[in-house]
Protein backbone atom coordinates (compact mmCIF):
# COMPACT_ATOMS: atom_id res chain seq x y z
CA UNK A 1 0.00 0.00 0.00
CA UNK A 2 1.33 3.56 -0.75
CA UNK A 3 2.05 5.74 1.94
CA UNK A 4 -0.06 8.74 1.91
CA UNK A 5 0.61 12.09 3.93
CA UNK A 6 -0.70 13.52 6.78
CA UNK A 7 -0.69 16.26 5.55
CA UNK A 8 0.75 18.65 2.56
CA UNK A 9 1.67 22.33 3.30
CA UNK A 10 3.00 23.87 0.42
CA UNK A 11 4.05 27.74 -0.67
CA UNK A 12 1.73 28.53 -4.02
CA UNK A 13 4.43 30.18 -6.21
CA UNK A 14 6.95 26.99 -5.34
CA UNK A 15 8.07 25.46 -8.44
CA UNK A 16 10.65 23.41 -9.47
CA UNK A 17 13.53 25.95 -10.81
CA UNK A 18 16.84 24.40 -12.05
CA UNK A 19 18.71 27.07 -10.53
CA UNK A 20 16.86 27.01 -7.05
CA UNK A 21 19.37 25.47 -4.52
CA UNK A 22 16.95 23.11 -2.77
CA UNK A 23 17.55 21.64 1.08
CA UNK A 24 15.35 19.10 2.44
CA UNK A 25 15.25 18.74 5.94
CA UNK A 26 13.91 15.44 7.16
CA UNK A 27 12.35 14.37 11.04
CA UNK A 28 12.02 10.63 11.19
CA UNK A 29 10.70 8.81 14.62
CA UNK A 30 9.53 5.25 15.14
CA UNK A 31 6.05 5.67 13.62
CA UNK A 32 6.11 9.30 11.78
CA UNK A 33 8.28 10.96 9.67
CA UNK A 34 8.13 14.66 8.52
CA UNK A 35 9.89 16.24 5.97
CA UNK A 36 10.54 19.86 4.47
CA UNK A 37 11.97 21.24 1.50
CA UNK A 38 13.03 25.29 1.92
CA UNK A 39 16.09 27.33 0.47
CA UNK A 40 19.70 27.09 1.92
CA UNK A 41 19.53 29.61 4.67
CA UNK A 42 16.33 27.63 5.89
CA UNK A 43 14.72 30.62 6.10
CA UNK A 44 11.91 30.29 3.59
CA UNK A 45 9.50 27.09 3.51
CA UNK A 46 8.98 25.78 0.07
CA UNK A 47 6.78 22.67 0.99
CA UNK A 48 6.22 20.70 4.16
CA UNK A 49 5.27 16.86 4.39
CA UNK A 50 4.39 14.55 7.44
CA UNK A 51 3.57 10.91 7.06
CA UNK A 52 1.86 9.62 10.40
CA UNK A 53 1.33 6.17 10.55
CA UNK A 54 -0.86 5.44 12.86
CA UNK A 55 1.18 3.29 15.60
CA UNK A 56 2.87 1.02 12.71
CA UNK A 57 6.81 1.20 12.71
CA UNK A 58 8.34 2.89 9.72
CA UNK A 59 10.55 0.30 8.08
CA UNK A 60 13.00 0.50 5.44
CA UNK A 61 9.93 0.15 2.43
CA UNK A 62 8.31 3.15 3.63
CA UNK A 63 11.55 5.14 3.70
CA UNK A 64 12.61 3.67 -0.07
CA UNK A 65 9.12 5.09 -1.44
CA UNK A 66 9.03 7.90 0.27
CA UNK A 67 12.70 8.62 -1.44
CA UNK A 68 10.58 8.61 -4.71
CA UNK A 69 9.77 12.24 -4.20
CA UNK A 70 11.37 14.19 -6.89
CA UNK A 71 11.97 17.43 -4.64
CA UNK A 72 14.20 14.77 -2.25
CA UNK A 73 16.30 13.55 -5.50
CA UNK A 74 17.35 17.08 -6.63
CA UNK A 75 17.88 18.42 -3.34
CA UNK A 76 21.58 19.90 -3.01
CA UNK A 77 21.38 18.81 0.74
CA UNK A 78 19.79 16.32 3.16
CA UNK A 79 19.67 17.37 6.88
CA UNK A 80 17.93 13.92 8.52
CA UNK A 81 17.54 13.97 12.62
CA UNK A 82 16.26 11.10 14.28
CA UNK A 83 14.09 10.90 17.29
CA UNK A 84 16.19 8.16 18.87
CA UNK A 85 14.78 6.49 21.80
CA UNK A 86 18.00 6.16 23.66
CA UNK A 87 19.03 10.24 23.91
CA UNK A 88 20.45 12.22 26.85
CA UNK A 89 21.17 15.78 26.49
CA UNK A 90 24.10 17.20 28.77
CA UNK A 91 25.41 20.79 29.91
CA UNK A 92 29.01 20.39 28.69
CA UNK A 93 30.16 22.19 31.93
CA UNK A 94 29.26 19.41 33.92
CA UNK A 95 32.36 17.36 32.45
CA UNK A 96 35.10 19.63 32.45
CA UNK A 97 35.95 18.80 28.92
CA UNK A 98 36.04 15.12 29.26
CA UNK A 99 33.66 12.48 27.25
CA UNK A 100 31.72 10.75 29.46
CA UNK A 101 29.69 7.77 28.28
CA UNK A 102 26.57 8.82 30.31
CA UNK A 103 24.33 6.83 27.59
CA UNK A 104 25.93 3.84 28.39
CA UNK A 105 24.89 4.39 32.09
CA UNK A 106 21.49 5.12 31.16
CA UNK A 107 20.26 2.65 28.53
CA UNK A 108 21.13 -0.79 27.59
CA UNK A 109 23.29 -0.38 24.10
CA UNK A 110 23.19 -3.20 21.77
CA UNK A 111 25.88 -4.24 19.66
CA UNK A 112 24.07 -3.58 16.55
CA UNK A 113 23.56 0.58 17.98
CA UNK A 114 26.69 2.94 18.01
CA UNK A 115 26.59 6.29 20.21
CA UNK A 116 26.69 9.16 18.56
CA UNK A 117 28.08 12.67 20.25
CA UNK A 118 26.87 15.91 18.98
CA UNK A 119 27.87 19.03 20.42
CA UNK A 120 25.47 21.73 20.37
CA UNK A 121 26.74 25.56 20.70
CA UNK A 122 29.22 24.64 23.46
CA UNK A 123 26.95 24.35 25.94
CA UNK A 124 24.84 20.60 25.48
CA UNK A 125 26.16 17.37 24.54
CA UNK A 126 23.89 15.46 22.97
CA UNK A 127 24.51 11.79 23.20
CA UNK A 128 22.05 9.37 21.14
CA UNK A 129 22.14 5.52 20.35
CA UNK A 130 21.28 4.51 16.36
CA UNK A 131 21.03 1.05 14.60
CA UNK A 132 24.45 0.25 12.29
CA UNK A 133 22.15 -1.08 9.58
CA UNK A 134 19.42 1.85 9.55
CA UNK A 135 22.71 4.78 9.39
CA UNK A 136 24.19 2.50 6.10
CA UNK A 137 20.85 2.55 5.21
CA UNK A 138 20.17 6.02 4.64
CA UNK A 139 23.93 7.05 3.59
CA UNK A 140 23.85 4.40 0.55
CA UNK A 141 20.43 6.14 -0.50
CA UNK A 142 21.50 9.89 0.13
CA UNK A 143 24.95 10.43 -0.16
CA UNK A 144 24.80 14.11 0.74
CA UNK A 145 23.17 12.94 3.87
CA UNK A 146 24.03 15.02 7.46
CA UNK A 147 22.86 12.90 10.52
CA UNK A 148 21.92 14.66 13.28
CA UNK A 149 19.46 13.84 16.86
CA UNK A 150 16.41 14.80 17.03
CA UNK A 151 17.25 17.86 19.46
CA UNK A 152 19.81 19.44 17.41
CA UNK A 153 17.66 22.01 15.40
CA UNK A 154 16.07 23.05 18.84
CA UNK A 155 19.31 24.17 20.22
CA UNK A 156 20.83 26.00 17.16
Amino acid sequence: MALQPTYIIEEKSFVLHKEREIVCSILIGRNYISYAFSNSERDTIYMVKHFDLKGNVLGKSDFEEILFDLVIKIASSVRLAIDSQKITLLSTSAFNNKEVDMLSLIYQIWPEEEIYIRHNKDQFIAQYALKKSTIDFLKKRLPNLEILDSTFPLLQ
